[in-house]
């Protein structure tokens, strides 16, 4: 009986990773996405400031980061008028992973940079977000270094 509940408790524990690890993928395979987690991970932002730097209908910027928080990714907060998303700073070390992957493979890619540049140039309309949210943004870990398995 002892065996059967550690047997039990591994297989639930093999199948929460899984789950994560679709999760994740599943929200990491549009380049739109991608983008908005991009910027996500330097500060938390408005959905007017996401709609500014990666441009196209605010509508679909919506619609991408209504799938991001669907898949507890993100996080909202309502501030007046204005939504304002964050990367969730609790989700699995998954998540955490893969966010450092996409700085690291995003580094070289034009549109990204294009885009932390637009998100460097709105600096002063967008450090209240940051205390509004808590103080701090979410942190990836450490930018630049390589891509590896959490077991390593």
């Amino acid at each position: 009986m002892y065996f059967e509940v550690i047997h039990m408790e591994r297989a639930e524990s093999l199948k929460h990773t899984e789950q994560d690890l679709v999760q994740v993928y599943e929200c990491l395979c549009d380049v739109t996405r991608l983008r908005i987690l991009n910027l996500l991970i330097h500060s938390p932002l408005c959905v007017c400031h996401i709609e500014a730097i990666i441009g196209g209908p605010q509508a679909r910027i919506s619609r991408h980061l209504a799938y991001l928080k669907g898949h507890q990714m993100v996080a909202t907060k309502r501030y007046q008028n204005w939504s304002i998303y964050q990367i969730l700073s609790l989700h699995s070390p998954v998540l955490k992973l893969q966010l450092q992957c996409l700085q690291d493979c995003t580094r070289e890619m034009p549109v990204f940079r294009e885009d932390e540049k637009k998100l460097r140039e709105l600096g002063k309309d967008i450090e209240w977000i940051g205390k509004f949210m808590g103080g701090k943004p979410f942190v990836a870990p450490a930018k630049g270094s390589e891509c590896r398995s959490p077991s390593e």
